[in-house]
C-alpha cells in the first residue's frame, strides 16, 4: 500500500472515531504494512483480519477492539500498545516486543482464514482442529496486562511474561514450555492441561490457579505444585508417551 493512500485511510478513520462527516472505519484486511512506523496511531475498532505488521513499529498504538483475526506481528515493536478486547485468534507474535502492552480481554484462541478457492491462507503453523493456533513464541510480554484474556491452546514457548498480569486468564492446554513467568500474577488463571515443562514460576503464587492436568515436570517453582490427583507416573507407558510428545 502506498504511504499517501494509508494516510488518507487513517485520516478518514480518525474522522469516523470522532463522529465527523465523511469519516469511514478503516478496512485494512489482508494489507501488508510490514516495516511501517505507526507509533501512537489510533486504529481502534478497525477491520484488519489477515493484516501483516511484520517488523512494524506500533509503540503505544491504539488497536483496541480491533479485528486482527489471523494477523502477523512477527518481530514487531508493540511496546505499550493498547490491544484491549482485540480479536487476535490465530495471530502470529513470534519474537514480538509487547512489554507493557494492554491485552486485557483479548481473544487468542485458534483461528484460520479461508479462501473459497485456495483453502487455508498461510497455513505454515501449528493447527488444532482445523484452526491455526495463536503463536507467541519468544514474545517479550514483560509487564503486559492480560487479565481475562482467552489464550486457550496458544503457543507461548520461551515467552517472557515476567511481572505480567494473568488474572483470570484462560491458558487451558497452552504451551508454556520454557516460558518465564517470574513475578507474574496468576490469580484465577486456568492452566488446566497446560504444558509447563521448564517454565519459570519463581515468585508466583500458584495456589489460586487451576492446574488440573497441567504438565509441570521440571517447572521452576517456589513450592511443589499440588497436582497429585492428576499425576501420571513418568515411568509408565502413558508417562513415556507424554514425555516423548512434549
Amino acid at each position: 500500500m502506498q504511504v499517501e493512500q494509508l494516510k488518507r485511510i487513517l485520516e478518514l478513520h480518525i474522522r469516523y472515531l470522532k463522529g465527523q462527516t465523511g469519516g469511514r472505519c478503516a478496512n485494512l484486511q489482508n494489507v501488508d504494512l510490514s516495516g511501517y512506523t505507526l507509533d501512537t496511531v489510533d486504529l481502534q475498532t478497525m477491520k484488519a483480519s489477515g493484516i501483516r505488521f511484520v517488523e512494524a513499529k506500533l509503540r503505544k498504538a491504539n488497536l483496541s477492539k480491533t479485528d486482527l483475526f489471523g494477523a502477523h506481528f512477527e518481530n514487531a515493536d508493540m511496546r505499550y500498545a493498547n490491544l484491549l478486547g482485540a480479536d487476535l485468534r490465530g495471530a502470529f507474535f513470534l519474537g514480538t516486543r509487547l512489554s507493557g502492552a494492554i491485552m486485557e480481554d483479548v481473544d487468542l484462541r485458534p483461528g484460520a482464514i479461508y479462501d473459497a478457492g485456495a483453502g487455508t491462507i498461510d497455513d505454515a503453523s501449528v493447527f488444532k482442529d482445523g484452526a491455526r493456533v495463536a503463536n507467541l513464541t519468544e514474545a517479550d510480554m514483560q509487564g503486559a496486562k492480560l487479565a481475562r484474556a482467552n489464550m486457550q491452546d496458544a503457543v507461548l514457548y520461551a515467552a517472557n511474561l515476567t511481572g505480567a498480569d494473568l488474572t483470570n486468564v484462560n491458558l487451558t492446554n497452552a504451551n508454556l514450555r520454557n516460558a518465564n513467568l517470574e513475578g507474574a500474577t496468576v490469580t484465577g488463571a486456568r492452566l488446566a492441561g497446560a504444558v509447563m515443562t521448564g517454565a519459570n514460576f519463581r515468585g508466583v503464587d500458584l495456589s489460586r490457579a487451576d492446574l488440573r492436568g497441567a504438565y509441570t515436570m521440571d517447572a521452576n517453582v517456589d513450592s511443589p505444585v499440588d497436582d497429585s490427583s492428576n499425576k501420571v507416573d513418568r515411568n509408565s507407558d502413558v508417562g513415556r508417551i507424554i514425555a516423548s510428545h512434549v
